[in-house]
């Protein structure tokens, strides 16, 4: 091996020792053998405050749970829309580009009671009524699939005036849950 810096002519160390008192003591090192740490404060009432408001606030596990199956179901629904019409209208070239997750549903900051969640379909062109009549239009019997394979209903349902389309799950007293799926473009 070669010599390093600060070798001898025969490979030792030939620079300063250091002084011992350039150590730490033992006592600044940490807990040793047999030695425990801190046991850290019982939780203080301002703790418990916090940790019972977070609940309050966070959705429910079932809840949470309806969500993103929805969300997921429709991304995959979206998918299979895109495959079908990237070999049917265009000849393999992709009119749906790409799906992404917005708003609270992205930063995973959903609250107690949010019923609405909200995707985005990036599309090749800049896309047209006729694009989301025909993409749900596809959807509708991808819901119907879904139904009958969960037992829940589904609705797609098509908003010409925002540009979107909604998936709906209608059951229950008045908690429908609804999936917000925008068209845009980076098209001009």
């Amino acid at each position: 091996f070669g010599r390093g810096r600060g070798a001898g002519p025969h490979g030792t160390f030939t620079g300063p020792m250091r002084p011992l008192q350039s150590f730490p003591p033992m006592m600044m090192m940490g807990p040793g053998p047999g030695q425990f740490p801190e046991p850290s404060p019982p939780f203080s009432e301002e703790d418990h405050h916090v940790v019972e408001k977070h609940q309050s606030i966070f959705p429910e596990r079932e809840e949470l749970a309806i969500i993103m199956e929805m969300v997921q179901m429709t991304e995959r629904a979206l998918k299979s829309v895109s495959d079908t019409l990237a070999t049917a209208l265009h000849a393999g070239q992709r009119e749906m580009v790409g799906v992404a997750r917005v708003g609270d549903l992205a930063k995973s900051i959903l609250l107690a009671g949010d019923r609405q969640v909200e995707l985005v379909v990036m599309c090749r062109l800049k896309p047209t009524v006729d694009l989301l009549d025909t993409i749900a239009g596809a959807l509708q019997p991808l819901m119907a699939q879904v139904a009958a394979r969960t037992g829940y209903n589904y609705k797609a349902t098509a908003l010409h005036k925002q540009s979107a389309l909604t998936v709906s799950l209608e059951e229950g007293d008045p908690p429908h849950y609804t999936v917000l799926v925008s068209l845009t473009s980076t098209q001009h």
